[in-house]
């Protein structure tokens, strides 16, 4: 979760709101007139918590107006929502980064679609543990991301929770 200010806390709440969207491709930030659709869309694996095998993931369909043409495969890409403020100003909040997996052109190449997943998409290669068994749940989510090469959004406290055999047959 997020945490905003009270700005945008009134802001959000309001009966009249103004939204906007902004994305960041390879350094370059597009504004909505750049990017004139964007949708994002999130899912969670499991209603009981967090439980091997399942994973909480987001992902994200951008249309690029008059795009550079260029090859968007695997492109890191950087979402973010603004809402005005009363003082005029726009609060932006990240959607998180994501990478392109698919693209598409339209009308003679002055559209581009991208569709994109978010660090989930890296988790896709089997995971084999050097751990020793049993293994607390802390250090088998460190080993994956470590592996995985992603950042884990670490807990303060881990519940003391053991793995009481070597998973096997499982992706990251």
């Amino acid at each position: 979760m997020l945490s905003v200010n009270e700005a945008y806390s009134q802001a959000i709440n309001a009966d009249m709101r103004r939204m906007f969207h902004r994305v960041t491709i390879a350094g370059v930030t597009l504004d909505q007139t750049a990017v004139p659709k964007m949708t994002f869309n999130e899912s969670v694996g499991s209603n009981s918590g967090v439980a091997l095998g399942t994973s909480n993931s987001a992902s994200l369909q951008l249309t690029l107006k008059n795009p550079a043409v260029i090859d968007y495969t695997e492109m890191l890409v950087e979402p973010e929502s603004g809402i005005e403020l009363p003082d005029g100003t726009v609060e932006w909040l990240p959607l998180g980064k994501f990478w392109v997996t698919d693209s598409s052109t339209s009308n003679d190449y002055k559209t581009v679609n991208l569709t994109c997943a978010d660090g989930m998409y890296l988790m896709s290669d089997d995971y084999v543990s050097a751990l020793t068994y049993p293994a607390l749940a802390r250090d088998v989510a460190h080993e994956i991301a470590e592996q995985a090469g992603v950042e884990l959004v670490d807990l303060e406290e881990w519940p003391e929770i053991y793995i009481r055999k070597k998973p096997e047959k499982l992706t990251h």
